[in-house]
This record gives C-alpha cells, sequence and structure tokens, in this order.
C-alpha cells in the first residue's frame, strides 16, 4: 500500500457498503486518510465492529499493516 498514492478513493477496494458508510461518516474518503487509523479507533466508530474491522483486514490485507508507518502508544478515551 506504500505504493498506492494517498489521494486512490478507498471505493476502489471492493469494501462492503457498511465500512464504506462509517469510513464516509468518519472522513475517510482515500488511502491517505485511512493510513494511521488504528483498529481500536475503527472499533469505536458507530456501526463498526470486529466483523467490519475484520473485513479491512481481509481486504486491504497485510497492505494496511505497511500503512501504519509509525504508531505511537496513545490512550484514548473510552468510546462514547
Amino acid at each position: 500500500m506504500n505504493d498506492v498514492p494517498d489521494d486512490t478513493p478507498i471505493t476502489a477496494y471492493g469494501l462492503t457498503r457498511r465500512v464504506l458508510n462509517a469510513f464516509e461518516r468518519n472522513g475517510i474518503k482515500t488511502v491517505g486518510d485511512l493510513r494511521g487509523v488504528t483498529d481500536m479507533q475503527m472499533r469505536c466508530w458507530g456501526g463498526f465492529g470486529e466483523k467490519c474491522v475484520k473485513e479491512v483486514r481481509e481486504v486491504i490485507g497485510g497492505h494496511r499493516e505497511r500503512m501504519v508507518k509509525h504508531v505511537e502508544f496513545v490512550v484514548f478515551p473510552p468510546c462514547p
């Protein structure tokens, strides 16, 4: 995914409507927007549970690990 331009639409990956709707609600429209978003952050989005996280992992596959270039340890508040 590092070789994929940041402006590549996230819709190019054939994700389900549920995942795409959650991405849209959270401002994720391109590969660049998705870079650095952790599984934990996605789980906090309404209607985005483990099944959706698993789908993102499967569809984007090993590419997603390469997208998150550096993630520092951050304590997030509990999901609302």
